[in-house]
Parts: structure tokens; sequence; C-alpha cells
């Protein structure tokens, strides 16, 4: 069992076929359908299920799958490390958030080591990210909540942020800084489906039900609806902060402190980092709080 066949292997799970796999990898059939008995033989297990319409995996397979993933990952990483040491080049992999991007770039931009740091981001939802740590595809993460918390990563709670409205001014009444459920309940809103079912739990002690007119996937589509005059967009403050009012948006907070959000630092707990990943880390954490 080598890399190399493990790769083809995850190719075959990837297209269903062997026969299409090998004509995406350009190789013959044969040697694929080779490659695939040997590992079945130094396995002593049977990977794949045949059939007229192509393969479906089993679940000694679907192990070997998950392994082989994260042995590809680390092999990676492996190699990103070495190369890093014989070239002397500092490489850090870490995920962030759409809504979490900006805080991250900010701590690069304060770190007086950036200039000895090359930096590879991976911009992706919250679970898709924990899926990388997991795997160790990343070396950390900014993730924002709501997430379920893990004992097997570290959490570092960086900021403490409110979910806000914004949207034209002729939407939103007229006066105050906070908007209540009530009200909030009246007006057309656009919100990114991950905050839907943590707005209906915090809601729930005050009996109130809120419909949405828009639901979307990210936070910037979110935005840009609300400065089309489509609707109330739902965001966390830190989103919008620097940018709604010359946007010529109008801005009110969610009222009950129950409607807040945080962004936290996350990795692995058993992960060894290499020391410069590792002081990076110790600045970032020196911005926790409680």
């Amino acid at each position: 069992m080598d890399t190399y066949s493990l790769t083809n292997f995850l190719y075959i799970c990837e297209y269903g076929s062997i026969n299409k796999a090998a004509k995406a990898i350009h190789i013959s059939q044969p040697s694929l359908t080779h490659q695939v008995q040997m590992l079945e033989t130094e396995l002593k297990v049977k990977l794949f299920e045949r059939s007229s319409s192509g393969v479906s995996i089993t679940k000694e397979g679907m192990l070997l799958k998950a392994r082989a993933e994260q042995i590809l990952a680390l092999t990676d990483l492996l190699n990103k490390e070495l190369a890093n040491l014989s070239s002397n080049t500092h490489c850090a992999c870490f995920g962030a958030t759409t809504s979490s991007i900006g805080f991250a770039t900010d701590m690069i931009l304060s770190y007086d080591k950036a200039d000895d740091l090359s930096v590879d981001i991976k911009e992706l939802n919250t679970y898709e990210l924990i899926n990388l740590l997991r795997d160790d595809k990343i070396d950390f993460a900014f993730l924002r909540t709501p997430f379920v918390i893990s004992d097997a990563f570290v959490f570092k709670k960086l900021t403490n942020d409110h979910l806000t409205c914004v949207g034209k001014a002729e939407l939103l009444p007229e006066e105050g800084d906070d908007i209540s459920l009530e009200t909030l309940s009246t007006l057309p809103l656009i919100i990114n489906r991950r905050w839907q079912d943590y707005i209906k739990v915090s809601s729930d002690t005050d009996d109130m039900t809120l419909s949405y007119k828009y639901l979307c996937d990210d936070n910037r589509t979110a935005y840009t609806m609300a400065q089309k005059g489509l609707g109330i967009a739902i965001l966390p403050f830190s989103e919008v902060k620097d940018t709604y009012e010359t946007d010529g948006l109008a801005l009110r907070k969610l009222e009950n402190d129950r409607f807040t959000t945080g962004i936290f630092l996350t990795y692995r707990k058993s992960r060894e980092f290499p020391s410069y990943i590792r002081d990076f880390l110790n600045y970032v954490e020196r911005f926790a709080i409680n």
C-alpha cells in the first residue's frame, strides 16, 4: 500500500466507477483494477461491490477511504513542513469563515513576525473547517458561533459580537439604537440560514416566531440584498460596522443580550506545531476573552 494506490482508490470512490476513474487519471482500466485487487489482497477485505453500472463501496472500503484521506493529508503536510525547513520558509495553512476572515487578517497584520510567514487560507463554512481540522488538512481556524464544541479541539474565544439589523433607513424604525423582536417580526427579513435556528432558540422564551422573506447561505449575500433595499439583514455587528454608514444603510441592535455571537481560534488538541505556527497561536491567544 502506497500513496499512489491510495490516491487512485479515492478517485474510484469519487467517480463510482473504475472505468471513469481510469479515464480521469489517464491510466488503463486493467492497471487500476489490478491496484484495487492488490489493496484488497493486502488488507484481506473487499473494498468494492462490482456491478454493470459501476462499483459501490463496502463498509471496509468506507473505513479505508476515511483513513486514506487522513494519510494523504498528513503526507502533504509533512512534505510542506520538510520543504519549509529546507527552504527556510514558514507557511501556515488556516481556515476562516466569511464572517471571521476580517478578524483573522487583522491578527496577521498586527503580528510582528508576519513578514516571515506565508499563509494559505481556506475560506469555508464552520462545519467544513472543523472537518479539515479533524483531518489535519489545516493547522488552525477562526470559527464563528454557533457550533458544537468538541473535546478534541482547543477553543479560544476572541470576540463578543452582537447580532444587528441592517437595511435602508426607511425600512427600520425611526428612533432608538435597539429593535425588539416584536418590531422585527413585522419587517421583511433577510438571513443567512445558519442564524435561523440560533435566533429561534434564543427567542423561544419570548414566545415570538420570526418569518424570513429571504434565506441565503452567505452573510455577504444578505448584506448585498439589504443594500438593494430588499429587506433587513440580520448580521454580526463586526461585519458591518465599518461599511454600513458609507453604504447608506441604517443599523439597529437586536434587543436582548441573548443575541450574541463570537469568533474562536480553534485547533486540534493533539496537533504538534512547528515553532513558527506555535508562536503565532500564542500571539493570537493573548487576545482571548472569558
